[in-house]
């Protein structure tokens, strides 16, 4: 098997669409564009200060908020939006609401209002994005009380066109995502007089119709202020240089007023006092620069860190209870500098709640690199081609024949015809990838719109495809029908793929799983969905910690699929014009996390299965072996 692949450092077009963008905004009450507090996102200024500015905005934030209640508790009714970025990265689930038929919404409960609460009013508190681009028109319900209608402004604020029950609506923009789009929080206001003490209240968003696709979302997030409230009182950030003789922390705003001391290689510093400088807080010491330990200690807490190499250099992650602390240290000739972190995210442990025991070990994880490939959407036919031979193919082929540990999967036999036509000499170097299993080809010549065509067209899909590639590879034999952009699918491709001898399918735009997918006559094909052909890849594209947490979680999402303990995990790379992206990184740093410390400080030993790189061709017989999965028929219409 394998676990390594090579890359070209390039950086995915789509993934840009949902980039974090840095901009601050205002927001409104009633019926008039007020301005209240602005919280500000700071991009960071390239030297670590990230996570200071990612403290600065839990706090601001909070300050606004704290009195706030928690808006969402559970989902009612409605539609759900997965994979879409919130404030919080372990938070990507929402409802949806749209300005379409004006029928299109959700609804959920609240938090519980204080049995002791006293004020005319209640403001709930959530995680939300909006559209700032069509800007439409949504009802707002409380208890099947028409409360308000808002609509977003291109600026970032709300505005109210109709308040029957005296309420408000405020959007706190943190930032805007590549479309312009708000990622944020939305406050909702509501009188005494429609809510009950001690009882969740009832919220139902509802578009108009506007046959728009204007949207507004409001995150799954349970513990949106309590997540506040425990970063703002425990997490903390520092960025610390060396400058000559002295040594300059800066940290969060509001660290201002705490006292601050640094220990290095055993010597302790004067006690100093954070001033506030701007959006950061800052203390100067007159100390020289670690070799073998660092420590800072503010308001009594020690962060401490040793250098095992007795070089002042070092990186490392670790989880603690409900926390991450990561470390930075580098040496050189601008001096010593540091980056140290201790951030609150109770989501990394609790990832591995399930993997204490052994439950688990005897399975497998399944990294599939591929690249989704339409004839010409990126571009004109002529510019694909070339796109697909320069970006991809030749260095995907170039790669394989250095290294063993490989695996590519491509999607069609077009793909083949087009590169032997611009290399004519490489079908013997294709020939024995393929059958040396490190790299695939799918069953079809392409992805074909299945309810375009009658009987014959796809057949001769299955005979430009499959049968031409094992004419022309050496006997390869196609395995694996890809389908995974184009919606629609035909109540008899299962039994055309059978007589072909194509015993898997692999689409996408279906509900994530995997089934077997039957024709009338009884024959079936193995399928397997990703929900969307692009979703894995972007919790992929994360930070390392961020991966290892998606991939046990999709351990966990997979169980219900298989028998046993043998659960096969499948975490699929692919998006349009995908170039092959290196996992070695990752699949080691999987391979070799053997646990984690408790909140106590005690070490506890994790139990994870193996991850490998592989190739469809490879994963789809081991996860049709224990698969515990229903059978389905029928046709899916465009």
């Amino acid at each position: 098997m394998k676990h390594k692949i090579q890359t070209l450092k390039l950086t995915f077009m789509m993934l840009a669409s949902i980039a974090f963008m840095g901009q601050a905004s205002s927001n409104t009450y009633g019926n008039d564009i007020v301005r209240p507090t602005e919280v500000y996102m700071h991009e960071g200024n390239g030297d670590g200060n990230g996570h200071i500015q990612e403290l600065n905005v839990d706090y601001r934030l909070y300050s606004i908020a704290k009195n706030d209640v928690e808006g969402f508790s559970e989902m009612i009714s409605g539609s759900e939006y997965f994979l879409y970025p919130s404030l919080r990265e372990d938070i990507n689930v929402s409802m949806i609401a749209r300005a379409t038929t004006g029928e299109m919404g959700f609804e959920f409960f609240t938090g519980e209002v204080p049995a002791n609460h006293k004020g005319d009013s209640v403001t709930f508190f959530m995680l939300s994005d909006i559209d700032f681009n069509l800007r439409e028109s949504f009802d707002i319900s409380i208890n099947d009380r028409l409360l308000l209608t808002f609509n977003s402004n291109e600026d970032g604020t709300l505005s109210l066109t109709n308040n029957p029950g005296k309420g408000n609506a405020e959007y706190v923009l943190i930032r805007r995502d590549g479309n312009g789009d708000g990622i944020g929080a939305f406050r909702l206001t509501v009188p005494a007089s429609y809510l009950k003490k001690g009882e969740r209240a009832k919220i139902r968003f509802v578009g108009h119709k506007k046959n728009s696709n204007c949207w507004v979302m409001i995150f799954k997030a349970t513990d949106a202020l309590e997540h506040m409230k425990k970063s703002v009182e425990s997490a903390a950030a520092f960025v610390i240089k060396q400058k000559s003789n002295k040594i300059y922390v800066d940290a969060p705003a509001h660290f201002e007023g705490k006292r601050v001391y640094l220990k290095s290689d055993g010597k302790k510093s004067g006690e100093k006092v954070f001033k506030t400088q701007g959006e950061l807080a800052k203390a100067s010491f007159t100390i020289d620069a670690p070799k073998k330990s660092f420590s800072i200690v503010y308001d009594g807490v020690e962060m401490a860190i040793e250098f095992p190499n007795g070089d002042g250099i070092l990186t490392s992650t670790d989880i603690v209870g409900e926390y991450l602390y990561h470390y930075l240290t580098n040496n050189n000739n601008k001096g010593w500098f540091a980056s140290m972190n201790k951030l609150y995210k109770p989501e990394f442990f609790k990832s591995y709640d399930d993997f204490f025991d052994k439950k688990y070990d005897n399975g497998l994880v399944s990294v599939m690199n591929s690249s989704h490939q339409d004839i010409a959407w990126v571009d004109r036919p002529e510019v694909c081609i070339i796109l697909r031979d320069t970006l991809l193919l030749t260095p995907v082929l170039r790669d394989a024949f250095v290294r063993d540990d490989y695996g590519f999967d491509i999607e069609d036999g077009l793909m083949l015809r087009e590169y032997l036509e611009r290399h004519p000499d490489s079908k013997d170097g294709l020939t024995t990838l393929l059958n040396k299993k490190l790299i695939s080809v799918g069953a079809t010549y392409n992805c074909p719109y299945e309810d375009m065509y009658d009987a014959e067209d796809q057949v001769r899909q299955l005979y430009l495809g499959k049968k031409w590639v094992k004419k022309t590879f050496g006997g390869y034999d196609s395995k694996v029908y890809w389908n995974v952009d184009v919606p629609g699918k035909t109540l008899q491709m299962p039994q055309i793929l059978k007589k072909a001898g194509v015993d898997y399918m692999i689409i996408s735009r279906h509900a994530k799983g995997m089934f077997h997918w039957q024709s009338p006559d009884g024959s079936s094909v193995f399928t397997y969905s990703p929900g969307h052909y692009g979703n894995d890849l972007l919790y992929l594209s994360r930070d390392m910690n961020q991966k290892k947490k998606y991939a046990a979680e999709q351990i966990l999402f997979w169980e219900k699929d298989f028998e046993g303990n043998e659960i096969q995990t499948p975490l699929l790379s692919s998006q349009d014009m995908l170039p092959a992206i290196d996992y070695s990184d990752f699949i080691d740093s999987w391979n070799s996390f053997d646990g984690l410390k408790d909140t106590e400080g005690t070490f506890k030993e994790v139990f994870l299965p193996n991850m490998e790189l592989m190739t469809v061709d490879e994963f789809l017989p081991l996860a049709e072996k224990n698969a515990k999965v229903d059978t389905i028929m029928g046709e899916r219409p465009n």
